[in-house]
């Protein structure tokens, strides 16, 4: 499904349960992105040229792309965004395992 098909309607009960009081009679239900997909376009990487790095437990470089990255190995991953267009993903985990080794290797 794309990220904006509206997939159905949130029932009363739903909002309520989940403290919407105030949203409107009719909440539309869509798949929507995942994280690293969201933090991209927040982030402007919204356009083909333009790329986020990311460093927190995971490091993540991610651009947008208007064709898909095929990468064999699996080293990038060939996810989309919320917008359609292609999001190749390279990530590191532990990502802060090796900024601490760089830290207490290097310190004076």
């Amino acid at each position: 499904v794309a990220p904006n098909a509206l997939l159905g309607e949130l029932t009363f009960e739903a909002r309520e349960a989940l403290g919407l009081h105030a949203a409107p009679a009719s909440v539309g239900v869509a798949a929507g992105s995942g994280d690293n997909m969201m933090s991209a376009l927040g982030a402007g990487a919204a356009a083909p040229g333009k790329f986020v790095m990311s460093l927190g437990t995971s490091g993540t470089l991610f651009g947008a792309s208007d064709t898909a990255v095929e990468d064999p190995s699996g080293t990038v991953a060939p996810f989309r965004d919320a917008t359609g267009r292609y999001l190749p993903l390279l990530c590191l985990q532990n990502c802060t395992n090796v900024l601490q080794e760089v830290s207490t290797s290097y310190s004076m």
